[in-house]
């Protein structure tokens, strides 16, 4: 599927330090908008081109580390999959590489890292 193989290359790229857990988290609240009508949203990657996170050759570079069945890996964890996504943010699956655990990440959604309702509710989230 082209969307996975995007958000693949888009986690490859925070991996890598291109771009931020919170700029890919903006692209896909972006891309949210468009769900009513999956043939006029425009790809994960032409974001991030628009925004001017990715050039050419760094997309040449991402695509050229990311297969098929690729797995990000970030920090101690690997990325398999991103499973939801809401208001707040986006929720991937991931796997706890140390303890061989899986586990969600979600990553609160950059407009609302200076509300602190929406900040409190989010750690609110991941303490239970």
């Amino acid at each position: 599927m082209e969307r996975n193989r995007s958000e693949r290359i888009a986690l490859a790229g925070i991996a890598l330090g291109l771009f931020s857990m919170d700029e890919v988290a903006d692209v896909l609240a972006a891309r949210q908008r468009w769900d009513g009508d999956p043939g006029r949203a425009p790809p994960i990657l032409s974001i991030l081109r628009s925004r001017g996170l990715l050039d050419a050759e760094k997309e040449r570079m991402l695509e050229g580390m990311v297969g098929a069945k690729a797995v990000v890996r970030l920090g101690g964890y690997e990325i398999h999959e991103r499973i939801g996504r809401g208001g707040m943010g986006v929720v991937y699956r991931a796997r706890h590489v140390e303890l061989d655990r899986e586990v969600a990440i979600k990553v609160l959604a950059s407009k609302w890292k200076t509300q602190a309702r929406f900040v409190e509710q989010f750690l609110q989230e991941a303490r239970a």
